[in-house]
């Protein structure tokens, strides 16, 4: 872990209730918010359990009961699943672009 991600780290607070926005995390580290996503994406990827809530109070946050990891990845799903769904429509409408198939809802 690079000592960005380890400040970073550091800085998400236990518990869904004291999620941190990606702004504060950034205001906090002194890196960028968009550094802050990119680093949080590759701790995730490398096994770190990191949640975030797009439910207030918004943000990261290090999940401390089973039931806010189970939110969290119920939550993570169901953007599985409505992103799977558009791009199986795109990939349609894709399709019948190149037939010359003008695709209209």
């Amino acid at each position: 872990m690079t000592d960005q991600q380890q400040r970073i780290l550091e800085s998400i607070p236990y518990g869904m209730n004291n999620a941190v926005s990606n702004k504060r995390l950034a205001l906090m580290t002194g890196v960028s918010a968009r550094k802050v996503q990119s680093e949080i994406q590759q701790m995730r990827l490398k096994n770190k359990l990191i949640a975030s809530t797009t439910h207030p109070p918004y943000g990261y946050y290090i999940p401390t009961k089973g039931e806010e990891t189970q939110a969290y990845i119920n939550q993570l799903r169901s953007r599985v699943n409505e992103q799977t769904q558009v791009l199986t429509m795109q990939e349609y409408a894709a399709c019948g672009e190149q037939m010359g198939m003008g695709v209209v809802g």
